[in-house]
């Protein structure tokens, strides 16, 4: 993915890629931060921690997306999100077995929190006033303006 990133990164637009380990590597300052379907894979008692680190090397004025997968309390609904989104990778030519590998490798490292628990962590890690850009029913995406 980081390959594909940097063939596809215009020159016009400062920017840096670092490959590391996002819970213990430097955060630099940042004018723009995305942060998107990468929370769900870290620890739950890492994730408060690292949105700290985030928003401490915020620039004064900046802007931080955050986009990730949602954990419905109800696991009919969970069922039928996944089902649903089998549904649709078949429909895109991806073969059964591995659209069913994948999700069964995802479920064992990704752990993904109710969206209330996503906008407290936020919070919780001094960021204010999150606002809902958009969601669906199993991901939704969250900007926060830094002034």
């Amino acid at each position: 993915m980081l390959s594909v990133a940097k063939r596809q990164a215009r020159d016009a637009i400062a920017h840096e890629f670092i490959l590391d380990d996002i819970v213990s590597a430097e955060i630099p300052t940042w004018d723009v931060c995305f942060l998107t379907y990468t929370l769900s894979f870290i620890r739950a008692e890492e994730r408060i921690s690292l949105l700290s680190r985030i928003k401490s090397a915020s620039a004064s004025k900046s802007l931080f997306f955050f986009a990730d997968k949602v954990k419905y309390e109800y696991p009919s609904i969970m069922n039928t999100i996944r089902a649903r989104h089998l549904l649709f990778k078949y429909s895109q030519g991806i073969k059964a077995v591995d659209a069913e590998t994948k999700t069964r490798s995802l479920r064992s490292v990704m752990a993904p929190w109710a969206f209330q628990e996503y906008i407290d962590a936020i919070e919780s890690a001094g960021w204010k006033d999150p606002q809902i850009i958009q969601a669906d029913t199993a991901f939704f995406g969250i900007v926060v303006f830094v002034n």
